[in-house]
């Protein structure tokens, strides 16, 4: 979603985009080794709250900070740093959660229904974003080029 955002509506070229995801991808990859530790520590509940929370703030974020031209360093890079970490902490915490007592031989089962229902709902977000953005001004071309701050 954030892709789409911010090369189809505010019109960055990919890799200043993908500069900007970056903070993602690295606090997932520092993250995750020390998940498994915290969910024995504090339990999923604790964790799946905490990321929920921690994501919707990441989007009121973006939302509060971006205005009409969103700043690379004010609006996007923190929210992909409170994104980057609840997709280390959640992902795993969610997982654990659904294949809770379930079979060892069913968690296979299990995780595929997860991460299906989570792709479906994704694609489903993924579609209806596109087609409302697809009439907005800065989608269409009708924008003022020297508003949008450029990463």
């Amino acid at each position: 979603m954030m892709t789409l955002y911010l090369q189809d509506v505010l019109h960055r070229s990919p890799l200043p985009v993908a500069m900007a995801l970056l903070p993602a991808g690295v606090l997932v990859m520092v993250a995750s080794p020390i998940t498994g530790k915290l969910i024995d520590r504090f339990g999923t509940a604790l964790l799946i709250f905490s990321v929920m929370a921690s994501l919707g703030l990441g989007y009121v974020w973006l939302l509060v900070s971006s205005g009409t031209s969103p700043d690379c360093w004010s609006a996007v890079i923190p929210t992909m740093n409170l994104l980057g970490g609840d997709f280390a902490f959640g992902s795993s915490s969610i997982m654990s959660q659904a294949t809770e007592g379930i079979d060892d031989s069913n968690q296979g089962l299990v995780s595929g229904l997860v991460q299906t229902s989570g792709r479906a709902g994704s694609t489903a977000t993924s579609r209806t974003r596109t087609s409302t953005w697809r009439d907005h001004p800065r989608v269409r071309g009708e924008h003022n080029g020297s508003s949008c701050v450029r990463c």
